[in-house]
């Protein structure tokens, strides 16, 4: 025996122990270690309930057996943990022993008691003399019989009672503190399916449910690693697995764990291996999913055996299935993994079957998720949401329903309606501008006067050669009026004379006609204007002075300012369709509407002002501008009375009424009109 200090300091320590252990189980080996130096105890161990506190039949006599059978028995069960001479041994009672009918009679019961000696048998394994006491003392916490601990002490050691009800209270709170501890183990673990539900509740799509299934059931059920496969009739496809963001589809791992659940899935329901659990639709029977919990039993064989071995693919079930999938042999470990699964299965299955409905229904996960989200929300945000989606769907009917004008626009500006560009009608040199921007001019007023150094040599030279011919004219003439008639050889002569006559006449009026046309073409060299009007181009003196020009080339711009106005539009082909549509044809009259389509435009210089307008003409072909693209010209009449501050060639930005549509049209008739033209070719 120890002195007093020695036993408190002991009792201290174990109590400490107790309430900052995390090894209960060496924390209880200890306390019952303790009762040798506290008590002098030979032997002890501790009954612990497994099951429900084990019972014994009212009046001793078992229900449900034959009268003939006198024998109590118990229900539930008990394990004992023994210490005897340092070694630790744990067994479960049989319900028929005696000393399990001795513990369920003390389940009860708050004193201890003192029990008969053992039998002969077992005394040998306490090592003790003869006279040995067997002490039962109840474990109690909170009114509450939580073990039963029973000890073996010399029969002259001093009173137990004491020590061992200290020991007692040991342990009651040491297994007081374990149901503590458990029950937060649980709860934790409840809360965290909870969240798992919840996260796997909200998912919309095949993959990202995989995705979160594999990732978060294996730590639930305590597995090293899980595999989700998806089955396209009786083909199974890999969509996910934990620990793993991406894998290669066409490596023999994949393959083989593909070929496993495929197989699997043609066998009968007992014959599959429970670690492969399959997920089948609950109308066909048809597997649609496979889950696939792995676990292995060392870190040697988590690296061997990740790979999955290769299995038959015949339609029975492969005999070579992986042996280490869930490696271990154990079978509580394999049923406390099933167990924890079981509890998951049905969530995940309905989650899974849901998916496959979603895939099917168009914009089913739209409204399945915005279903979720509103019932996580409180009852206002619900009513606001409502509102909202009601506005919505007022807005939507409102594109549909709701008619507005549709307007199509271009590029246009502003110009006289009579207005005339003036040409080169000959290839020259700009010798000479007389008018500048602004300039009024009459008809035949000089604007522009050319010079062409070809032309004056031109002239040069023909009136050259004129004076040549009629010199050798006038010498011919003479010579023949000299000859005789008289004289044969004479006539002759003369006659010959004459045909030279002829000849040099001849071509003297064609190098006047010569000469006429190029005086003509010098005298068009000096530019005058069509009409009456206003000289519309910028700064001529500027861009025309001493610059070369070609025949055709504009010169100046000459327009009528001071008479109507028109806009010269340019429309894109996508809008041309509905300005045809809405442009009135009468029959017989070519491009002539029975009635005028308005329109409006906006002068860039004033924009805070709109001028209405008409569809005075469109063009009957269809042109191309500089960069390839299609347009069709329209002109715009106006009231130019109504508009102030006009510049020839102003930008307008027009508006082309075209008729009534649906709101939603008029704003993005560009992109149907797209769809619809993507949509027929």
């Amino acid at each position: 025996m120890t002195d007093r200090s020695q036993i408190e300091d002991l009792v201290d320590r174990l109590a400490q122990e107790v309430h900052e252990t995390d090894q209960p189980g060496q924390v209880t080996q200890e306390l019952l270690a303790s009762l040798s130096p506290l008590t002098g105890a030979v032997a002890s161990r501790l009954w612990i309930w497994v099951g429900g506190v084990p019972t014994v039949s009212e009046n001793g006599v078992p229900e449900n057996t034959t009268a003939s059978s006198q024998r109590p028995t118990v229900r539930g069960s008990a394990m004992a943990v023994a210490i005897h001479s340092g070694a630790i041994l744990a067994r479960y009672a049989d319900p028929a022993a005696d000393d399990l009918r001795e513990v369920a009679n003390l389940a009860n019961s708050v004193k201890p008691q003192l029990l008969d000696p053992l039998p002969q048998g077992d005394r040998s394994e306490t090592g003790a003399a003869e006279s040995v006491l067997r002490w039962m003392i109840p474990v109690r916490k909170s009114s509450r019989t939580l073990a039963v601990l029973e000890f073996l002490q010399p029969g002259k050691a001093v009173d137990p009672l004491p020590l061992a009800s200290v020991v007692a209270e040991l342990l009651a709170d040491l297994l007081l503190d374990q149901e503590v501890r458990q029950l937060r183990l649980t709860v934790e673990r409840r809360q965290k399916e909870q969240a798992f539900f919840a996260r796997l509740a909200t998912t919309s799509g095949w993959q990202v449910a995989a995705q979160l299934i594999a990732q978060e059931v294996r730590g639930l059920v305590g597995c090293d690693r899980v595999a989700v496969l998806q089955f396209a009739g009786k083909q199974a496809r890999l969509l996910a697995v934990s620990g793993v963001a991406d894998f290669d589809r066409r490596s023999p791992e994949v393959r083989h764990l593909e070929a496993m659940a495929q197989a699997e899935s043609q066998v009968s329901v007992k014959e599959r291996d429970p670690r492969i659990q399959l997920i089948t639709d609950l109308a066909s029977g048809v597997p649609i999913a496979a889950v696939v919990l792995e676990k292995f039993g060392t870190e040697v064989d988590r690296r061997k055996e990740a790979p999955l071995q290769p299995v038959s693919t015949s339609r029975t079930k492969p005999a070579g299935i992986n042996s280490e999938l869930l490696a271990t042999q154990e079978t509580k470990e394999l049923a406390e993994i099933l167990r924890n699964w079981q509890g998951l299965e049905a969530v995940v299955s309905s989650i899974l079957r849901q998916q496959l409905l979603v895939e099917t229904i168009p914009l089913a996960s739209f409204w399945l998720r915005a279903s979720r989200e509103f019932k996580t929300l409180s009852l206002r945000r619900q009513v606001r949401r409502v509102m909202l989606f009601a506005l919505f769907g007022g807005v939507v009917a409102s594109l549909f329903l709701i008619p507005g004008e549709l307007q199509m626009t271009g590029q246009g500006a502003v110009w006289p309606r009579e207005r005339k560009h003036v040409f080169a009608l000959h290839a020259g040199g700009v010798e000479q501008i007389h008018v500048n921007q602004g300039s009024i001019v009459k008809t035949g007023d000089l604007l522009v006067t050319l010079h062409n150094p070809e032309m004056e040599l031109e002239s040069t030279r023909l009136q050259g050669e004129i004076l040549t011919l009629e010199k050798q004219i006038e010498a011919t003439r003479s010579a023949r009026v000299q000859l005789s008639s008289g004289n044969s050889d004479q006539a002759a002569k003369a006659a010959e004379l004459s045909a030279q006559e002829l000849g040099f006449e001849q071509q003297l009026q064609s190098r006047r006609e010569e000469l006429s046309l190029v005086k003509q073409a010098m005298s068009e060299l000096q530019i005058r204007s069509p009409m009456d009007g206003e000289i519309m181009t910028w700064d001529p003196q500027q861009t025309l002075a001493g610059r070369p020009v070609e025949r055709g080339q504009i010169l100046l711009d000459l327009g009528d300012t001071h008479g109507e106005w028109v806009v010269d539009v340019r429309v894109t082909d996508q809008s041309m369709g509905h300005i045809l549509s809405a442009y009135v044809q009468s029959p017989g009259q070519g491009n002539r509407p029975q009635e005028k389509l308005p329109a409006e435009f906006v002068l860039t210089t004033r924009p805070e002002e709109t001028h209405t307008a008409y569809v005075e003409s469109i063009s009957e072909s269809v042109e191309r501008d500089e960069m390839g693209q299609l347009y069709l010209r329209l002109v715009l009449g106006f009231d130019r009375q109504n508009v102030a501050g006009l510049r020839p060639g102003a930008t307008a930005v027009p508006r082309i009424h075209c008729g009534r549509a649906p709101l939603g049209y008029v704003w993005l008739h560009d992109l149907i009109d797209r769809i619809r033209l993507w949509w027929q070719f």
